[in-house]
């Protein structure tokens, strides 16, 4: 794929991306409006963790179809293998729940949900697979959609708690799930062809990338689960806001990755293209450092006006952690851009080297900062952590930070008629 129409086809993603991200901000700020900040905490307990177990029990394989599916048949077995492995392994997570006594109902929700994600990711990895990125990113504005209409059931009384409120929150996911395999299975009846074999280098592969993501998952989740130990409840609602506000710029570079990963493993026999894929990247990192920045600027003028609109006026709390999550996203969007490449090069030891410090670093930092200032010390340690890990991966990859965030040269090649 050209640079030209990378960028584009990014851009056009990033936008339906921004979208769905948009509805998102809108359902949980304006769903802190209407219940209890002990409430909130709860719901943000379940959307970290059951993301979090996705990512525990999803083996990588997603990454595993897209790398080693060479025909769309191929693709589809796997496909459905690795949903029934999904189903299997979420009926035993809920068997193991009901034979341990005394587990609040909050981590029932968290294990079905978690089964319904990944088995969600699976489908959408197969409009990665077709190179349908627009698409792909379609299916996500549509969740967001649907999320979004649960507030019409709570401001009709329908919901009245926040056990009612997660209850249609994986009822509304289950059914869009439901549509996404009928439309998969409808464009596909004539091609599918099931039987009970799935590769162990599925695996292999696909758990050296999920171990890598685990442990770069942790760097945020060691945040959350340290305030949750050591602080009130309502400071996981608290910092929860905070980094909902900086995943808006996590965004762009996971919506450019999810495009990133496929290209490189179908051109990892050809480094010109290779090489023309890493120009892109650059442009990439570059034009989102610079809408970072515009980002931190604007939200230390506005933050906290920003919060009391779209929160309640407790949630400034929420305001200076949110600065230095933001002002360090950079580093792991460096990290993200970067690692599909060289997990597409099998350069696993980079990888780990790179994550494990961070994770290690932050570990440290949280151990120190949060219970001397708490939400604050949780977003000091992340943002030292996550412009640590980017820095240390630049380093040992014998990459150029300044490509990363100064590339704008790079966007003549993108702009210049072509001759």
């Amino acid at each position: 794929m050209k640079n030209k129409n990378l960028i584009k086809i990014s851009s056009i993603n990033i936008v339906l991306k921004f979208f769905s991200l948009g509805l998102i901000f809108l359902f949980q700020s304006l769903l802190s409006k209407y219940i209890s900040v002990e409430f909130y905490s709860l719901f943000s307990k379940f959307i970290i963790y059951s993301n979090y177990l996705s990512l525990l029990f999803s083996f990588g394989l997603s990454a595993s179809l897209l790398y080693f599916s060479d025909s769309n048949n191929k693709f589809l077995t796997s496909y459905l293998n690795i949903v029934i492995l999904y189903l299997v392994i979420g009926l035993i997570m809920i068997f193991i729940y009901y034979s341990i006594q005394e587990i609040p109902f909050i981590y029932l929700y968290i294990i079905i949900f978690s089964i319904i994600l990944n088995i969600i990711t699976i489908s959408l990895a197969y409009y990665q697979f077709i190179e349908a990125f627009i698409i792909y990113a379609s299916w996500s504005a549509l969740q967001s959609i649907l999320i979004f209409s649960i507030l019409g059931f709570l401001l009709l009384g329908y919901l009245l708690n926040i056990d009612e409120i997660l209850k249609t929150y994986i009822i509304i996911n289950s059914c869009y799930l439901v549509f996404i395999i009928y439309k998969i299975i409808l464009k596909n009846r004539r091609n599918i062809t099931f039987s009970i074999n799935l590769n162990s280098k599925y695996f292999t592969y696909g758990i050296k990338i999920v171990s890598l993501l685990i442990i770069s998952q942790f760097i945020y989740i060691t945040d959350y689960i340290l305030i949750d130990y050591y602080l009130e409840d309502k400071y996981l609602a608290y910092y929860f806001v905070a980094m909902i506000i900086s995943k808006i710029i996590f965004t762009l570079a996971d919506t450019a990755g999810n495009i990133l990963f496929p290209l490189y493993a179908k051109a990892k026999n050809s480094s010109t293209k290779i090489d023309k894929i890493n120009n892109s990247v650059y442009i990439l990192s570059s034009i989102i450092f610079f809408i970072s920045i515009i980002f931190l600027s604007l939200f230390v003028l506005l933050g906290k006006d920003l919060i009391e609109l779209f929160y309640n006026i407790e949630y400034k709390a929420s305001y200076f952690s949110g600065i230095m999550l933001i002002a360090g996203t950079q580093g792991m969007i460096i990290y993200k851009l970067l690692s599909r490449r060289l997990a597409v090069e099998n350069n696993w030891k980079s990888l780990y080297i790179a994550v494990v410090s961070a994770s290690i670093l932050n570990i440290l930092l949280n151990l120190f900062l949060i219970p001397k200032y708490g939400i604050n010390g949780a977003a000091f340690s992340s943002m030292i952590s996550y412009w640590s890990c980017g820095i240390l991966l630049i380093f040992i990859s014998d990459e150029k930070l300044l490509k990363f965030l100064f590339f704008y040269n790079g966007l003549k090649s993108i702009t210049s008629p072509n001759p």
